[in-house]
């Protein structure tokens, strides 16, 4: 297959991971990639490698913190074949050590991160795009993450950043659409690179593992793979858009990849009637509050109501004195005995642990 015959395709951070296993898939699909990073020796070896496979590839020193690192990368290029087809806009990382939950953060860091994460892409893109036009067509590909999605405990300028990336992403696609110029992300979940591989212990990674609706973690080719489609005419369609490779942890809640679903024990803020039995099992959606009959009507909806979501619902509506669920709604089913006792029994919060089964 030669979907990358005849382009042109600069990668950035190429030299290893990610970038790396992009630059093995366009070249062994027929293009010619411009690999960027500041690793020259990693850089020089994976060149070598590649150039005695026969691969056309063009090896630039690159610093994603240096502006002038940016501008000198795409001169090179166009004056070396004077056209790009596809920026991968790849390069990105962070330090754990300064980048840390928002207490602790070390505001000093904030430049440095953001210009390795979403200041290089942004220029890249600028300067890459005025050739595009020229070319009537181009396509720019940028590696997000999930962490620009979802929150994390720590990486909190590095989740800002890929967040900038994701919508800088939907700007540019929307903005350069006209010119037949389409630009998409991915949000790569956690992926063995080696980086990961060195920094993260066999049981950190188990724990990743069992939070993936996958049985498996990613490795650079997986992420590799989606680059090579949306940089491809199979993508011609798609524009603006960000694909979360992850497999799968979130599509999923916690209560799907515990071992033990079907009985779970929950520690909730719960009313306890004096004649409230907690060895009777029932189905238990969220903070159910108990209030003398005619204080409150409607459902209550309070800070704890989604906890435990999965379970079959029961909710509690709460009537005037004297009213029951038969004389408002005919016809329907009656509230269990608990149900009902819940209802009738006095305000209060107590800490209670319950015993929750799911329906089989």
């Amino acid at each position: 297959m030669d979907r990358f015959k005849d382009k042109v395709v600069i990668v950035t951070g190429a030299a290893s991971g990610i970038g790396e296993a992009t630059t093995r898939r366009i070249v062994s699909e027929g293009g010619t990639v411009v690999l960027a990073d500041f690793a020259k020796e990693k850089m020089t070896l994976l060149t070598q490698e590649l150039k005695n496979e026969k691969a056309e590839v063009y090896p630039v020193y690159f610093s994603a913190e240096n502006l002038e690192s940016c501008r000198t990368l795409i001169e090179l290029a166009l004056e070396k074949y004077q056209r790009i087809d596809v920026l991968v806009n790849n390069v990105g990382g962070t330090d754990l050590q300064k980048d840390k939950n928002i207490e602790e953060l070390d505001i000093s860091y904030f430049d440095q991160a953001f210009h390795i994460n979403l200041r290089c892409a942004i220029y890249l893109s600028q300067l890459v795009l005025p050739a595009m036009i020229r070319q009537k067509g181009g396509n720019i590909v940028n590696i997000a993450s999930i962490g620009g999605i979802t929150g994390d405990f720590r990486g909190t300028y590095y989740g800002a950043a890929k967040a900038g990336i994701i919508n800088l992403t939907r700007y540019t696609a929307t903005q350069m659409g006209k010119h037949n110029i389409r630009c998409n992300a991915i949000a790569p979940g956690l992926v063995l690179t080696p980086a990961a591989l060195t920094n993260l212990p066999e049981e950190t990674r188990k724990i990743f593992v069992r939070h993936n609706a996958l049985p498996y973690l990613g490795q650079p080719q997986d992420i590799a793979s989606v680059v090579a489609f949306l940089a491809s005419e199979d993508a011609r369609y798609l524009t603006g858009q960000t694909l979360i490779a992850d497999g799968g942890p979130t599509i999923t809640l916690p209560l799907q990849i515990l071992p033990n679903y079907n009985s779970i024990t929950y520690e909730i803020p719960n009313p306890q009637p004096a004649h409230f039995s907690p060895e009777r099992p029932f189905f238990l959606t969220g903070l159910h509050r108990a209030f003398p009959a005619g204080q409150r009507r409607g459902l209550y909806s309070g800070p704890h109501h989604r906890v435990g979501r999965k379970l079959p619902a029961q909710r509690i509506r709460h009537y005037p004195q004297g009213q029951t669920n038969k004389n408002l709604y005919p016809g329907r089913p009656q509230r269990s005995d608990l149900s009902n006792e819940i209802r009738r029994g006095r305000s209060g919060h107590h800490t209670k642990r319950i015993h929750c089964r799911r329906a089989q």
